[in-house]
Order: structure tokens, then C-alpha cells, then sequence
């Protein structure tokens, strides 16, 4: 696994599919769940995860 700055992962989730990992960061529970706190909630951005593909 790759990991930038020398930090670990706080959480790492596994797909079934791409497309699994799609639907997710599409789904209502994403931008309620993953969009910060305060202004940001409900506005999460999926560019600040580091996503790693296994194929």
C-alpha cells in the first residue's frame, strides 16, 4: 500500500467493484456522513480521500 507523507490511513474500506466505490461517494449517506461539520456538512469532497485501485 501506498501511503503519501508518511502517515497511515485512519480508515481503509474495500469495494466489490469501481463501481461500488462510485455509487458511495454518489449516495446521500456519503454527503451526510463524510462532509465535515458546521458550513462544509453535506459538501464532501471525494478528492480528499487517497483512493488506491487493486485490480
Amino acid at each position: 500500500m501506498y501511503v503519501a507523507h508518511n502517515r497511515l490511513p485512519i480508515v481503509s474500506t474495500m469495494w466489490e467493484s469501481e463501481q461500488h466505490f462510485q455509487d458511495w461517494i454518489q449516495s446521500p449517506h456519503f454527503a451526510a456522513a463524510h462532509g465535515g461539520r458546521g458550513h462544509t456538512a453535506g459538501q464532501a469532497q471525494v478528492a480528499t480521500y487517497e483512493v488506491i485501485y487493486n485490480a
